[in-house]
């Protein structure tokens, strides 16, 4: 690949992407929190596991697919290719640290 010890930092933008990503699924967790608020629903700290459904299979398939996108197992694999699975790395690792602090917050 011949990357520099510059541009090998873009690498990193696939998990910033998969960061950034993940704020929309917070943004949907404050909507759920405020309904039950709304509704005088009491919202158990178990509720908020339910991320974890979305965020492991997504870390499972991001692992999968980068491991297999690198060289020396496909030789000719575009950079993006492995770049575009560090966004589901990313978003995963996000839900997971998200998902896990509020619970033992909560609980």
């Amino acid at each position: 690949m011949g990357f520099s010890s510059t541009s090998s930092t873009l690498l990193f933008l696939g998990i910033c992407v998969g960061l950034v990503l993940g704020l929309f699924t917070r943004v949907q967790d404050h909507r759920t929190i405020l309904k039950h608020e709304q509704k005088g629903i009491p919202l158990e700290p178990e509720h908020k596991l339910l991320d974890f459904a979305i965020g492991a299979p997504m870390l499972v398939g991001g692992l999968w697919w980068f491991a297999w996108t690198i060289p020396p197992f496909i030789a000719n694999a575009h950079w993006i290719v492995s770049t575009i699975a560090l966004v589901f790395i990313g978003y995963a690792v996000n839900e997971f640290d998200s998902v896990l602090a509020g619970y033992l917050a909560d609980s």
